[in-house]
């Protein structure tokens, strides 16, 4: 049954407003904790779609926890302010002009993304990224080779910085060098890449899966093949780990996912797969 088109903008709606406030909860850890870990990035659009209620969310820290990781958030909102691009404030200076002295690898991330879309400043654009790259930030090595990527520039050391990524367990670069490597067909380091990123835990997930199996149509390889191949012997793997963790529930950490693909991902599966094939065999 197809949704008008209000039901289907509720729908959005109601997603962005829960993907706002996921993001709220780890946002309010990490200012509580001063710590942005590797497990961090943030999302622009949602943001900007809650901009005001972000913004409430910075005020209710306002002096009370003003170390590295709030003064970066802070940074974040007057990034995705409009307001600010607009009347060319200072506010966002005067907070990066702060990182001297707090050296924060996230904030200096954002001072080359900054320059980059504010001003298409490019030489402090790299300044500031490699700054951060040197202190082992994965979102800046992500974007200094989306920038190699996207502009053509240099192939070797677009993948010079995914890699860098990729050894530091940052699952967007995997997926990064996979799509270059699709665009690219390249066969072997599609599969490798896309099958790097669905094995891992992030949200990630679904995009690789889904770009997956358009890479095997574009081989001309059936189902059946991306089923033997690919599904099984992963839905497998997994349920050997989790029976594994229930034997040994002691040794394994409580809050690790039972199964790291996406719930999405067995609902296609069985969709696509196992229930049109009992239908055939009916």
């Amino acid at each position: 049954m197809l949704q008008n088109n209000n039901d289907s903008q509720d729908e959005i709606d109601n997603w962005s407003y829960r993907m706002f406030n996921t993001l709220i909860d780890r946002y309010g850890k990490y200012i509580r904790k001063n710590n942005i870990d590797m497990d961090y990035e943030p999302n622009f659009d949602i943001i900007m779609t809650h901009i005001s209620r972000y913004y409430n969310f910075i005020k209710e820290y306002d002096g009370k926890y003003d170390n590295s990781t709030y003064i970066y958030f802070k940074a974040v909102y007057h990034f995705c302010s409009n307001e600010e691009r607009d009347n060319k404030n200072d506010t966002l200076r005067k907070l990066f002009k702060l990182n001297e002295h707090i050296n924060n690898s996230y904030l200096y991330w954002l001072i080359g993304l900054h320059y980059y879309h504010n001003h298409n400043n490019l030489s402090l654009m790299r300044k500031y990224y490699l700054i951060a790259i040197k202190l082992n930030n994965p979102l800046a090595m992500l974007y200094l080779g989306y920038y190699y990527n996207c502009n053509n520039i240099n192939y070797d050391l677009m993948k010079n910085y995914y890699l860098m990524a990729i050894e530091l367990g940052y699952v967007p670069a995997m997926y990064a060098l996979g799509d270059y490597f699709y665009n690219t067909q390249n066969n072997s380091l599609t599969e490798k890449y896309y099958l790097m990123t669905i094995e891992q835990s992030n949200n990630t997930h679904l995009e690789a899966f889904i770009s997956l199996r358009l890479h095997f149509t574009r081989m001309g390889k059936d189902r059946d093949y991306i089923w033997k191949f690919i599904y099984l012997p992963r839905i497998l793997a997994l349920i050997l780990i989790s029976m594994r963790r229930i034997r040994n529930a002691q040794k394994n950490n409580a809050k690790q996912p039972l199964f790291f693909l996406p719930q999405e991902l067995y609902i296609k599966i069985f969709d696509d797969y196992i229930v049109k094939e009992s239908i055939i065999q009916l």
